[in-house]
């Protein structure tokens, strides 16, 4: 249970910013929240190697979100509003090994994931899909004790969808080595 904080119950304009106003809403309920998660861990002395994984997911009722609007002098008006539900899945893996050769040790790591609500866009309620991908493979030396090495590469993309506002629909990728 996440109770909405006084700064969003209160009715009376927040004028800090006059550009920026922030006006409370004394009507909003409670966010309810649900979570489950499962994990595994399995560590080998004789190989010294490691396996993880991870499974999680969630729910929540009432999510509380900011409807916007602005006016004809440009100014925005955020209002906490209460929306519709929300869930989340993730998953999340990795296993690493010594190769071996140099004293090194190779690592692969893996997560996605999911998460469907509501978000306002000006006025509008839009249903969102957040989609969310990642992989990462390195390589590196085991000693920590007099030096270290090591080289990885990351991918990682990420997607969202809105169910109204589509010209808000964002795709993009990332390489890091």
């Amino acid at each position: 249970l996440l109770l909405p904080t006084i700064e969003q119950l209160q009715p009376t304009p927040n004028y800090i910013d006059p550009l920026n106003l922030y006006i409370g809403n004394p009507d909003l309920e409670a966010m309810l929240r649900h979570d489950v998660s499962i994990g595994y861990f399995y560590y080998s002395q004789w190989y010294d190697a490691t396996t993880y994984a991870r499974l999680s997911g969630g729910h929540v009722d009432n999510q509380i979100n900011h409807l916007v609007s602005t006016d004809s002098l440009l100014r925005q008006t955020f209002t906490p509003v209460n929306t519709s539900s929300m869930n989340n899945a993730r998953i999340t893996a990795e296993h690493s090994r010594p190769l071996g050769i140099l004293n090194t040790s190779f690592k692969v790591k893996g997560s996605a994931s999911y998460e469907n609500g509501s978000l306002f866009v000006g006025d509008v309620e839009n249903t969102i899909d957040k989609y969310s991908w990642r992989l990462s493979l390195g390589i590196g030396h085991r000693r920590v004790n007099k030096w270290k090495w090591g080289i990885s590469h990351q991918i990682r993309k990420n997607q969202t969808h809105f169910s109204i506002n589509t010209s808000f629909n964002q795709q993009y990728g990332t390489q890091i080595t």
